[in-house]
């Protein structure tokens, strides 16, 4: 039995932390409604050009007047939250309740802070955390994610590589050997990684991978079992242009430059995406064989081509299928976004920093931007290989535009094509936008019928899951039959 002094300490430390759990209802709730208005706030955001009216604006502004209210609340009530769990230990240093209470109200804030990529905030945190952690948090704080892996074929060979920083961007560290698949629950430090897939007989894959803190990396889709098995392609599954993104979770959508929306956990089925923007040569031959229209001799051929409606694009989609008998299409911004952004996201194509030299941007040339030309330059490169999603042109998407960002259902992105009239969504910096445009999260627009010196476009052909005869779930290229 305790002593009587040491039972009012006691007393005085559950209520305390009886307090602390009552301010969870609000907490929640203020959480919730800076949520709402921050999403209405960027949705309004997005519909208003800068030269709207400030009678137009007024209601952006009160929302996000609001927003910032309710956020200065949340952090009352946070700070609020942890000072009444603090006092509970100071009060009974012995009381385990209020210690494992205020250490799992940390780690949740630490969550938080990560998610938004506020690196910062979650160093310090980490540091109390640390502080009253009992030992339920170490496999968080310090603990190895794990990688499980499968490929069709199976006993592909495995190397892989960490993401590290150098002069602002991300580029590959030291190789480490994995071994053949299939690989299962392999430790990993957390990290941002790219996993090189070979097998005789198939061409290699690219296969970014990120582990964040305590997780498992194993590729099962939403409302899946098992793993997908990564597809190695032949030399005759991919032409030359052809970059291949096989399926799986990527962090995408949000807002990192404000901190407020962090990306979302999403799943994009595997395709095939251009490396490079539809260029002028290619257009021609399209306008001369299918509309027996002259090429430009005006226009350099090696540009990307700009000046494309969204009905003009479907067209030569639908060309290039019946040219190729592959099925050619306009990318879902999910899928553009991924290509662009990899699975870990990355504010720019080059990690968290663009310098304007590195893409065909405003600011980046001493004789200004290059208009549309096609960039091979390495660093305005997506960790799959796609080429000039930072500058260059922007490119078109199938989507309609509704100015209410990527959303997502059951960790799938909603898919809804515009119609001819509608505004279709584009991504992408272009050559006459600077660094804040080129950021991977960012969306724009282009009118029905309209087009655009700034937008161009690439393709895209999906996968579609077959059988296979060795491991049974594969993948093979979709073909107008199938």
């Amino acid at each position: 039995m305790l002593p009587k002094e040491e039972t009012a300490q006691r007393e005085r430390a559950r209520s305390l932390v009886e307090r602390a759990r009552a301010l969870r209802p609000t907490l929640q709730l203020t959480r919730d409604r800076v949520q709402r208005l921050d999403a209405e706030a960027r949705a309004l955001a997005r519909s208003l050009p800068s030269w709207a009216s400030e009678e137009r604006k007024v209601p952006l502004w009160e929302l996000r007047d609001d927003a910032r209210s309710a956020r200065r609340e949340e952090a009352v009530l946070t700070a609020r939250q942890q000072e009444l769990l603090r006092a509970a230990r100071a009060e009974d240093p012995t009381f385990g309740v209020a210690r494992s209470e205020l250490a799992a109200v940390l780690r949740a804030a630490h969550e938080r802070a990560e998610a938004r990529g506020a690196e910062e905030e979650a160093a310090r945190i980490e540091v109390a955390l640390r502080g009253h952690d009992d030992g339920v948090h170490t496999a968080y704080l310090d603990g190895p994610a794990r990688l499980t892996l499968h490929t069709e074929p199976v006993r592909a060979q495995v190397t892989i590589t960490r993401l590290v920083e150098h002069r602002r961007r991300l580029v590959p560290g030291d190789f480490i050997d994995l071994g053949t698949t299939p690989l299962e629950s392999v430790d990993l430090p957390v990290g941002s990684w790219v996993a090189e897939l070979r097998a005789p007989g198939r061409l290699p894959v690219v296969l970014p991978i990120h582990l964040p803190r305590a997780a498992h990396w194993d590729a099962t889709a939403p409302g899946g079992a098992h793993p997908v098995p990564a597809w190695l392609p032949t030399v005759r599954d991919l032409g030359p242009d052809d970059v291949y993104v096989p399926g799986g979770w990527a962090l995408l959508g949000g807002d990192t430059e404000g901190h407020d929306d962090p990306p979302q956990r999403v799943w994009v089925d595997p395709y095939v995406i251009q490396r490079h923007p539809v260029s002028n040569a290619d257009w021609a031959v399209f306008l001369a064989d299918a509309a027996e229209v002259p090429a430009d001799a005006e226009v350099p051929p090696d540009h990307a081509v700009v000046g494309i409606t969204l009905a003009s694009a479907r067209a030569y989609a639908v060309w290039l299928s019946e040219r190729t008998g592959h099925r050619w299409r306009l990318p879902w911004e999910a899928e553009w976004e991924k290509a662009a952004r990899g699975t870990d996201g990355r504010p720019f194509v080059t990690g968290r920093f663009l310098d304007p030299t590195w893409a065909n941007i405003r600011g980046g040339h001493e004789s200004g931007a290059l208009r549309a030309a096609l960039s091979d330059d390495p660093k305005d490169t997506s960790v799959y290989g796609v080429r000039s999603t930072a500058g260059g042109v922007r490119d078109l998407c199938e989507d309609r535009w509704d100015g209410e960002g990527l959303r997502v259902v059951e960790g799938r992105p909603v898919r809804e094509a515009a119609a001819a009239d509608d505004a279709s969504v584009v991504r992408g910096g272009c050559w006459k936008t600077g660094v804040a445009s080129a950021r991977v999260d960012r969306r724009g627009k282009l009118a029905g019928g309209d087009a655009s010196d700034q937008v161009g476009m690439r393709l895209v052909r999906s996968l579609a899951q077959g059988r296979s005869v060795h491991s049974g779930l594969g993948w093979r290229l979709a073909t107008p039959d199938g």
